[in-house]
Order: structure tokens, then C-alpha cells, then sequence
């Protein structure tokens, strides 16, 4: 099953056997008051939420991702990197819908409560531990989803989100002028605000974040230099 640039795609490290689907229905019920029913056959299969279909893959154990936990926002504990170190199996999530993301969350925190060592976004190459999904899962709505799936790269002075393309959003870029962490926030800023809208600046928008009057223009501006080409599926913004 392959995803398309649209789909939310959600990687979770754990060791889940076929007994384990009672006790995960279980656990999401208990944190979310909500029915979960999982129905997994011969590796593909969906999970069946009240407002919506996800889609289940069960795929082969990723030895490299013991090596991203050195570069994760919130630090592996020891235990979780040794149930990271001998995870048997992904469970590959994918949303349809840029209405998927806050039940996508939802369903990363279950599977974590039930067992699950890390969650992996592929389309911005972050690797979430435990800690992080927990903390994420009760943060405010927009926090959350921008934290979970957005992230951002660098080079040649200039700094571009990965992860608004699965909202049907365009990526957003801004010159590096005051330093890497300044423009980081910059785009976080402005991807928390599309997110929680629900829908894209227009070209032309005005912005204050911080001291400063922003304005968004149509790009790229800067160099094309993302190696992960499902990005900008929606085209990329300027942030001047």
C-alpha cells in the first residue's frame, strides 16, 4: 500500500502480537473515551475510529532508528531505547484526509500507553519518543499537530517547513538573517496559525511575529533543495 504526498503517514516501533488488539481498544478507550476496532489480516488492515477510517500496514522492524533517538526534541529514557533496540514491527498509519492528524495523535498515544517504543514521521524525518508523544497528546490542538508533524530544514542560508503539505497547505520558507533559531520559530509560528485556521494565508498576508511585519509572497525563493520530494506537493510561500 502506498501513500500518496496527500496521506498523513505515522510509523509506530513496537511489538504488538494478534493478542494484543483487545488490550490497545482497551487502552484507547480508557484515555479517549472513544471505540477503536483494529482489524489487521496477512499485514494490511485499518483501524475504525467514530469519525474515520485509518489505514494499517504491518511492515518489517527498522534497526536505524535507534540511531535518529540522539536527535530527538524530548531524550530517549533507557528503557524505552531498549524496547526501540528490539522492536519486532511497524505499524505504518496512513490518513487520507487532512482531517486525519489530531486522530492520528490520538492513536500514536494509545499505541505508546499500550507498549509502542516510538512513533517516526517519515515526511519530516522525526523520530518522537514516548515522553514526547505523551507530551504532545495533551498539548492545545494546533501545538500539538504543528509539533508532531512539522519540522523544518536548512541550507544556503535560507529554512523551509516539512509537514504542511498532508494539510493541503504550501510549505513555508524564510531567510536565515538572525540565526537558525529565530527563523525556526518564525515558520512554526506561522505553520501553528495555518493549522489551527484550518486553511493557507492568502499570497500578500501581512504578519507580525515578534518585533518584526512580515509579508507572505509566492515562491520558492530560496534553493530547491529538499531530498524529500512529497513535500511542497501544494507549493511554498516566502516569508519576507
Amino acid at each position: 500500500m502506498k501513500a500518496r504526498p496527500d496521506d498523513f503517514v505515522v510509523l509506530v516501533a513496537n511489538e504488538f502480537g494478534a493478542d494484543a488488539v483487545d488490550y490497545i481498544a482497551a487502552t484507547h478507550a480508557e484515555f479517549w473515551q472513544e471505540e477503536l476496532v483494529i482489524k489487521l489480516g496477512d499485514d494490511v488492515g485499518q483501524i475504525e475510529l467514530p469519525e474515520m477510517t485509518i489505514s494499517l500496514v504491518a511492515d518489517p522492524p527498522i534497526p536505524e532508528l535507534v540511531e535518529l533517538t540522539k536527535t530527538t526534541r524530548e531524550p530517549f529514557g533507557g528503557s524505552d531505547l531498549a524496547l526501540l533496540e528490539r522492536h519486532t514491527q511497524i505499524w505504518r498509519l496512513i490518513g487520507s484526509t487532512q482531517f486525519a492528524a489530531w486522530p492520528l495523535v490520538r492513536l500514536a498515544s494509545t499505541f505508546i500507553e499500550s507498549g509502542a517504543s516510538a512513533v517516526f514521521l517519515p515526511g519530516t524525518r522525526h523520530l518522537h519518543s514516548p515522553r514526547a508523544v505523551r507530551h504532545l497528546a495533551m498539548a492545545p490542538a494546533a501545538d500539538a499537530l504543528t509539533n508532531f508533524f512539522v519540522s523544518a530544514f536548512d541550507g544556503e542560508g535560507w529554512m523551509r517547513t516539512r509537514g504542511l503539505t498532508p494539510f493541503r497547505m504550501p510549505e513555508i520558507e524564510t531567510q536565515i538573517v538572525d540565526g537558525h533559531n529565530a527563523a525556526y520559530f518564525r515558520l512554526m509560528d506561522v505553520a501553528a496559525a495555518m493549522i489551527a485556521n484550518g486553511r493557507p494565508f492568502d499570497e500578500g498576508a501581512a504578519l507580525t511575529l515578534g518585533p518584526h511585519a512580515h509579508v507572505l509572497v509566492a515562491g520558492p525563493t530560496g534553493p530547491l533543495r529538499d531530498d524529500l520530494a512529497i513535500n511542497g506537493s501544494h507549493g511554498v510561500q516566502t516569508l519576507r
